[in-house]
């Protein structure tokens, strides 16, 4: 009697194989480096916390406004930009300039103080206060458009 696999056995390399080549992280980190006087950030997207690794591939960069809690306003695109191709990777971008390698495919909207926005897992709010703009960037289930 021959040892045989069952499907789950004979699948699961093959897709963890497709997984590995396909480009998409598996997780990934939003940080904010900067932000200009117009108050537009400096993102960084890192394999790792902190800006710490490599650059990732991503299909899609976009920033989203949250709508307030409690409506059924739908989110909106703020900002859009995609890789021109598969090999390019996305490190740091500043809001409203496209990446090298990266085309915009929504123009940007001025961002607004107070207004909370989302990357991805992350939500982020900035603010104005005499004359300095500050942010506060969270994952996105702790932070609550009001």
């Amino acid at each position: 009697m021959g040892f045989r696999l069952n499907y789950f056995q004979r699948v699961a390399p093959l897709f963890a194989v497709m997984l590995a080549l396909s480009g998409c992280p598996s997780e990934w980190h939003l940080s904010i480096k900067s932000l200009d006087k117009e108050g537009n950030p400096t993102f960084c997207v890192s394999a790792a916390p902190g800006c710490s690794r490599p650059g990732v591939r991503l299909s899609v960069f976009d920033v989203l406004e949250v709508p307030p809690k409690g409506t059924e306003k739908p989110y909106r695109v703020v900002w859009a930009i995609t890789p021109m191709s598969k090999e390019v990777t996305l490190k740091e971008v500043t809001y409203g300039v496209p990446a090298s390698g990266y085309k915009e495919e929504r123009g940007p909207e001025r961002l607004r103080a107070g207004q909370v926005y989302q990357i991805g897992e992350y939500r982020f709010r900035l603010g104005y206060k005499e004359g300095n703009w500050t942010y506060e960037l969270r994952p996105f289930d702790q932070m609550q458009a009001d």
